[in-house]
């Protein structure tokens, strides 16, 4: 399919009303060729601009490992869908100027190896990683409040997860993490049960793979339970374990 196509000048004197993938994927279809692009390269990758809406599209360079650029020119913007379709790249790293990850963004990158997402990510789309099958593991920020179907599907080397919300997020759909092998999904300490026994995210506790990273250490006849994913530190109280916000030395 036309993934990748947002413009198109069509100059034809006789237009057809069915016009295929010009239809069902050009954002934009110009009849005169003085019409301006909306597509413009910056920092080494392409950007939809049409006013407040500004998606980056693809990456022009053949480098190994990218780096979204901070902005563009000051404002923030959205990964395209299937906007690293195609790439080559092992490690990505998606700058703090992203605020959502469109569908299929990352699909069947087979040579993908490492992604890192910023705080600034609210929502990560349907395949966004679908396939990336070299792809080990992934930290979800906090800011993630929805993640769509099968976003992580036949990811066949994820093995960990780890979600840093204290909310968990919303899963649109079924499979959203698929693999062979054994998955493991860390989730804050504190809000464990909420993943536990939230209606999307029961399917993966009823299998036992939501999990907290944590180990437990006693000062003075108190003990404390150190959460590794969030690096803060409870006291442990049976029942109701609170936040410890003093110093302890940690044996």
């Amino acid at each position: 399919g036309c993934y990748k196509l947002y413009e198109v000048y069509d100059l034809r004197e006789e237009k057809k009303s069915d016009n295929s993938c010009l239809g069902s994927y050009a954002k934009d279809i110009y009849e005169t060729e003085d019409k301006p692009s909306k597509i413009i390269e910056y920092e080494g990758f392409y950007f939809y601009v049409n006013g407040e809406e500004i998606e980056l599209l693809a990456y022009n360079g053949d480098d190994k490992t990218i780096t979204t650029p901070e902005s563009y020119k000051g404002n923030k913007y959205k990964i395209a869908n299937y906007a690293f379709y195609g790439s080559g790249a092992t490690n990505i790293v998606i700058s703090e100027g992203a605020t959502s990850i469109g569908e299929h963004a990352f699909f069947n990158r087979q040579s993908l190896q490492s992604v890192t997402l910023p705080n600034t990510i609210t929502s990560i789309g349907m395949n966004a990683f679908y396939q990336c099958s070299a792809l080990k593991e992934i930290t979800i920020p906090s800011s993630v409040t929805s993640i769509g179907s099968e976003a992580f599907g036949v990811c066949n080397s994820l093995s960990s997860v780890k979600i840093l919300g204290e909310i968990p997020p919303t899963l649109e759909g079924e499979n959203t993490f698929l693999t062979d092998g054994y998955l493991k999904i860390y989730v804050p300490y504190k809000y464990l049960n909420d993943y536990k026994n939230n209606e999307f995210w029961r399917q993966y506790s009823d299998i036992d793979i939501i999990m907290s990273d944590t180990s437990s250490f006693e000062v003075e006849g108190i003990t404390y339970v150190l959460d590794k994913l969030t690096k803060e530190v409870w006291v442990s109280k049976r029942k109701d374990d609170k936040k410890y916000t003093g110093e302890v030395t940690i044996p």
